[in-house]
């Protein structure tokens, strides 16, 4: 008994086709098939990865503990999908404006 593990492609008719070279001719053979779905993998990207600073959580991990409007409001401009850049200026000067 040989056991054969592959990756296949199910086309568009949603059969197998399955094309198996054995080495051996014109005699009857017992075929076990398991199948199971590939998903695919989710990476878990880096914060640099994702344009942040590196070191930029551990450089500045409870420095706005104080200031919750602070963060609400950063949190309202990364909804709106403004870039990395954006943010943080507009962190920089409401930071200023909250230390007045």
């Amino acid at each position: 008994m040989q056991s054969i593990k592959l990756c296949s492609h199910v086309g568009g008719d949603g059969i197998l086709h399955l094309e198996i070279p054995v080495g051996i001719t014109d005699k009857e053979m017992e075929v076990v098939v398991i199948y199971q779905q590939i998903e695919p993998s989710i990476s878990t990207k880096t914060p640099e990865e994702l344009g942040w600073p590196p070191g930029f959580f551990e450089q500045t991990y409870g420095s706005c503990q104080d200031d919750i409007q602070l963060l609400l409001t950063m949190k309202v401009i990364l909804r709106q999908g403004k870039k990395l850049c954006e943010v943080l200026i507009r962190y920089q000067c409401l930071r200023s404006l909250s230390q007045r």
